[in-house]
């Protein structure tokens, strides 16, 4: 080995080589640096690295064979004759140095260009979060075209920072007029509510005329001090003219506030979506609408203002919202795919929020939705409203306890805010927590006795404790809200009576409430009833009107879960081609849950059948694709059937306790506690086959209590084993 480092260094092939590698760095280092300046493509760049890193061992392979004097190019063999009449010792000490020097020098110009270019690209560090509220607008023009559009572009314009969040008008209304009765949101009040909610900054608009133009200006103030902090006046020379406006000022007060970026908006109107006043308006109607669950009139709104500004994106989102939110699929999805052909539209927060609305509530592919939210967070990290939302894309994906936290974030940033306590009020609802539901939904109808989320979280959890005539009381008080709510309440009440085994009275209601269902296009709200009454007239023994409710009901385009519940209701009726043919269409879908229904499904079917082993399998696959609380209750059968006594009772004590989800077994609001009492049935029949005979008797009279009067193979059963010593 020493021969053969001797033999190197004598034909200076370390030398070479150190040479070499200084020059190639070099040379890759000043090629990454001016190739871009150039707009050289970037396989350029690539191909200069390869030949250099090939060119290595060819440098190697030349320094062994050859070396380059002061008399040229001479081969070793000629080298090495000369050897013994050169000095080499000095010289060669003095060229090993150089070599290092170089290599030093190589070094330090590759360090200095990846920090230079690191530097370059660091993310400018984001301020503090920035909470605002902005006031009613000083209107001194008199055309009321101005009231209520200038506050929301100021907002939109403003939330173009990613540290600004915006508090929701309508919520500081509310407050003000708790507050002081009567009150409008001017500056004192303004201020009032800002103070209470910790709210940083009061922002104070006026626009006033100047001949045929408009002044506007904006001042945004401490809160507490009351002392301003930005502000700046801008003038528009028409009416059309405004909204951009509105954009330059908002763009002043963001550099004023600290946001850098807002340094590269050249044109202030790219901060606006609607094109004009009229449709902004029109939009804003609709949102209000649709946020008081009155879609139906929140459409009509969104209609006309796309009828003022076909470009407007966000008013074909909230169109498409509001239609899914009915159940008219079709309208929705040609509404959506004309708001996602405009996302280019909008500014960038209302494109994640778009993308991130449409996979929630259109798809239902949770985890793109998570994604986009996420991404949001990452560029806007004081958006509340898309905390709001991440919590229901982790709940929609069983992911509870992330479901919690992100909702609790959306409440740090403003706790009053009606939609997040009602969606607070439903995940303790979900999580089986019953009495902090009723204790968020008392707090919340306290102080928005309007919004329906809160009767229905109590009701709910109400009727869970036992309360009934409350939670009966809670869904008439709801359908005296609007169309949509009465017939979510009217839903609430037939699955109410279906729970305590009055199953005739909950298909009288239930049919007269479909029908207005239908009247109404309220196609899913509809088809969550027919489910329901066919469930039912199946208890009652009424096989043929179970059957026909399931039959119209899929002439309404169910949902993939739906679709399930129908196939399961086929299953209980002992037609399995019609619950196979019915969820086939599952299999294939995307979503995990879908495909996870078509395995509950088919396993509960194979089950029935007496393939309990495939039944098994398929019930486990379906857990495996999404852990829904029907698939539990379906393997637990599987195992009592086996008369594998301990693993069905853990699976139905695990149902026992996510006896919440259970609640609205489709993840979707709409009550389904009708399915809670069979739980009981089947504990028992567990409970019995392990010798647990006390157990058994106190679970199977829960069972029988919610059966009383009905005569269902289940009941039957569950009297006689009562009657056995």
């Amino acid at each position: 080995m020493n021969k053969l480092i001797r033999e190197l260094r004598r034909r200076k092939v370390f030398r070479s080589t150190g040479i070499y590698i200084t020059g190639g760095l070099i040379f890759i280092e000043a090629a990454n640096n001016i190739l871009p300046a150039f707009d050289a493509p970037e396989w350029l760049f690539k191909a200069i690295t390869y030949v250099v890193i090939a060119g290595l061992p060819i440098s190697i392979a030349v320094a062994w064979h050859f070396d380059f004097t002061a008399e040229g190019i001479l081969t070793d063999d000629e080298v090495a004759k000369r050897e013994d009449t050169r000095p080499t010792e000095l010289g060669s000490r003095k060229k090993d140095f150089a070599v290092i020097g170089l290599l030093a020098v190589a070094l330090s110009f590759s360090l200095f260009m990846n920090f230079t270019r690191q530097g370059g690209t660091e993310v400018e560090e984001i301020p503090d979060p920035v909470s605002i509220l902005i006031a009613n607008f000083d209107n001194a023009t008199g055309e009321s075209i101005f009231s209520g559009t200038l506050e929301q572009s100021l907002s939109l314009g403003l939330e173009g920072a990613p540290f600004i969040t915006s508090f929701s008008r309508d919520t500081a209304l509310q407050l003000a007029e708790q507050m002081k009765p009567g009150s409008t949101l001017d500056g004192p009040a303004s201020r009032l509510v800002a103070v209470r909610e910790g709210i940083k900054l009061v922002l104070l608009g006026y626009i006033k005329p100047d001949g045929a133009s408009y002044v506007l200006g904006v001042s945004a103030l401490n809160s507490e001090t009351n002392e301003e902090v930005a502000g700046s006046e801008v003038k528009a020379k028409d009416r059309a003219a405004v909204l951009s406006a509105i954009g330059e000022l908002a763009t002043e007060v963001r550099k004023e506030l600290g946001d850098v970026s807002a340094d590269g908006i050249e044109d202030a109107r790219e901060t606006f979506t609607a094109g004009n006043l009229e449709a902004a308006q029109l939009y804003l109607e609709g949102k209000d609408l649709s946020n008081h669950g009155n879609d139906d009139k929140a459409i009509e709104k969104y209609k006309l203002a796309v009828a003022a500004d076909p470009k407007f994106g966000r008013a074909y989102a909230g169109w498409g919202n509001s239609a899914n939110r009915l159940g008219q699929k079709d309208e929705s999805q040609a509404a959506w795919d004309k708001a996602l052909e405009l996302l280019d539209s909008m500014t960038e927060r209302e494109k994640y929020r778009t993308l991130g609305n449409y996979y929630l509530t259109t798809t239902g592919n949770y985890v793109k939705a998570i994604e986009s939210y996420n991404q949001l967070l990452a560029r806007f990290p004081a958006d509340d409203a898309s905390y709001n939302n991440l919590a229901v894309a982790y709940f929609g994906n069983l992911q509870f306890p992330e479901a919690m936290e992100a909702g609790r974030r959306a409440l740090s940033i403003y706790p009053k805010i009606s939609m997040y306590r009602g969606n607070y009020a439903l995940y303790s609802m979900y999580a089986g927590d019953f009495t902090a539901s009723i204790e968020i939904s008392d707090s919340l109808i306290a102080d928005d006795p309007d919004f329906y989320v809160g009767y229905l979280a109590r009701a709910v959890s109400s009727a869970m404790k036992g309360a009934f005539d409350k939670a009966d009381a809670d869904y008439q008080a709801m359908a005296a809200l609007n169309p949509q709510s009465a017939s979510i309440a009217a839903l609430g009440r037939a699955d109410l009576l279906l729970f305590q085994g009055k199953a005739g009275e909950a298909v009288t209601l239930l049919d007269g409430a479909i029908d207005s269902d239908l009247a109404a296009k309220y196609g899913y709200l509809a088809i969550n009833k027919l489910i329901t009454r066919a469930r039912a007239h199946e208890l009652l023994g009424n096989i043929g009107d179970a059957t026909a409710s399931l039959e119209k009901a899929l002439e309404l385009n169910p949902s993939a879960a739906q679709r399930a519940l129908i196939g399961l209701e086929f299953v209980e009726m002992g037609d399995y081609t019609k619950a196979e043919n019915v969820t086939q269409p599952l299999k294939h879908m995307l979503q995990a849950q879908a495909r996870s229904w078509w395995s509950i499904v088919h396993g509960e079917s194979l089950l029935a059948q007496g393939e309990i082993v495939p039944a098994v399998d398929e019930l486990n696959k379906a857990i495996e694709l999404a852990d829904l609380w029907r698939a539990r209750l379906a393997k637990g059968k599987a195992y009592l059937k086996a008369e594998y006594f301990a693993e069905a009772l853990a699976d139905f004590e695990a149902c026992l306790e996510r006896r919440g989800e259970a609640t609205a077994i489709l993840l979707d609001d709409q009550p389904s506690i009708n399915n809670i009492p069979e739980l009981h049935y089947w504990m028992a029949r567990a409970q019995w086959g392990l010798g647990m005979k006390e157990a058994a008797t106190s679970s199977m009279e829960t069972y029988l209590a919610r059966r009383a009067g009905l005569t269902d193979p289940l009941s039957e059963d569950g009297r006689k084993r009562l009657a056995q010593p």
